[in-house]
């Protein structure tokens, strides 16, 4: 199995985890600490809730840096890694878009604000990318 075989499968595998936990958390409440909770919201903007009711224009937008993203990966093979995190997340959050009108946010972190899974991936993904950059 090649390099770019292992990438889709694991990829396909964060997009199934991300869509699994938003489906499991839906109509849920589940404190953890007072600053941690489970609690789900339907964001129909961006981070931190602002631009609400934009969704088809962050439906359109996803696209556009989803296949920007997948340029980028074919020649920047040292950014891979990091690449395959960002995409992962946001055909994740681009499902959600297109099933839900909105993406599903259901953990609660003060004072971060409600995010998912495939936010942590595409934040981890840009932290990986800006580091392998640097270095």
């Amino acid at each position: 199995m090649n390099k770019i075989s292992k990438a889709l499968i694991f990829g396909f595998i964060l997009i199934l985890i991300d869509f699994i936990t938003k489906l499991f958390f839906v109509n849920k409440y589940v404190p953890i600490t007072d600053f941690l909770y489970i609690s789900t919201v339907i964001n129909t903007g961006t981070i931190t809730g602002i631009l609400q009711n934009w969704n088809l224009f962050f439906i359109i937008l996803s696209l556009g840096i989803i296949g920007l993203l997948i340029y980028t990966y074919k020649k920047e093979e040292k950014l891979r890694t990091g690449l395959n995190l960002v995409i992962a997340g946001a055909i994740g959050n681009l499902t959600s878009r297109l099933i839900y009108s909105g993406v599903i946010d259901f953990i609660y972190l003060y004072p971060f604000g409600t995010f998912n899974l495939a936010d942590i991936f595409i934040d981890l993904g840009i932290l990986i990318c800006i580091y392998k950059t640097i270095r």
